[in-house]
């Protein structure tokens, strides 16, 4: 994707987090947590409508995050964006099978937990509990491996 269009992505998530402001609720958790949220569930919604639009004629074994919008980046952006993934990666390989299958679905395949409870053949509530104990996880995995601020 060229660099007007991830700009337009870019504008996209600002606006959606500007227009949703009113719905911070400061009790709830840090400024950050709630911006990477909305951020979160706009960048979804954007897979999802891509998903639906992608000719037949596409192969079907494409990633997921080859849709999203790809920018030229510093290699000091690079490098810390690797060392990112390496340590949600290390996170993840210390979450049980179960847990880990339902984030991979969820986060990085784009479907929602209705999606995932009909795809595994699963309770709806045993996907949302397995999400919810695999967050928690994660959130305390992530936090001891910190080396420094984000």
């Amino acid at each position: 994707m060229d660099y007007q269009k991830q700009e337009g992505v870019e504008q996209l998530l600002f606006l959606n987090i500007w227009l949703k402001c009113g719905s911070y609720k400061a009790d709830r958790g840090e400024p950050k947590a709630w911006i990477m949220s909305v951020a979160h569930h706009k960048v979804i919604d954007i897979i999802r409508s891509r998903r639906r639009n992608i000719n037949l004629t596409d192969p079907k074994d494409y990633e997921t995050l080859d849709l999203l919008p790809s920018g030229h980046r510093a290699t000091d952006d690079l490098a810390v964006l690797n060392l990112e993934r390496e340590r949600i990666m290390k996170a993840l390989a210390a979450l049980p099978e179960a847990q880990r299958e339902v984030i991979m679905l969820a986060y990085f395949e784009g479907y929602s937990q209705s999606e995932i409870s009909s795809r595994l053949n699963q309770p709806l509530g045993t996907v949302k509990t397995r999400v919810r104990l695999a967050m928690q996880k994660l959130r305390v995995e992530l936090e001891e491996d910190v080396t420094e601020p984000l």
